[in-house]
């Protein structure tokens, strides 16, 4: 992730699927340091909604986001001079949505 910049990723699940959902997690590399951002999410098509976010400096699975998510609480992390908030919202598209809003402190 660069400075200043807004990095979007969207997931779907598969063409003619029914009632599945999205899962999964994504590490970043913070430019500049030796720090990761990992993030996780569950947004099933039944059952219960989940989100985690972690700065860390260990070089971990990018499964570790999606291992520790659990519910959909608000979230917010600070480690190694940066913040790493984690909010759940409303989408005209799907649902619901997930917004990872990780600065520098």
């Amino acid at each position: 992730m660069q400075p200043k910049t807004i990095v979007q990723g969207t997931v779907a699940n598969s063409q003619g699927s029914f009632a599945t959902g999205v899962t999964g997690s994504i590490k970043l590399s913070i430019t500049g340091t030796n720090l990761f951002a990992y993030v996780g999410f569950c947004n099933p098509a039944f059952g219960s909604y989940k989100n985690y976010g972690e700065i860390s400096d260990k070089n971990l699975n990018p499964k570790y986001g999606y291992d520790n998510s659990w519910n959909n609480s608000p979230k917010i992390m600070n480690f190694g001079g940066y913040k790493l908030q984690v909010n759940q919202v409303n989408s005209p598209i799907a649902q619901k949505a997930f917004v990872y809003i990780l600065s520098k402190l």
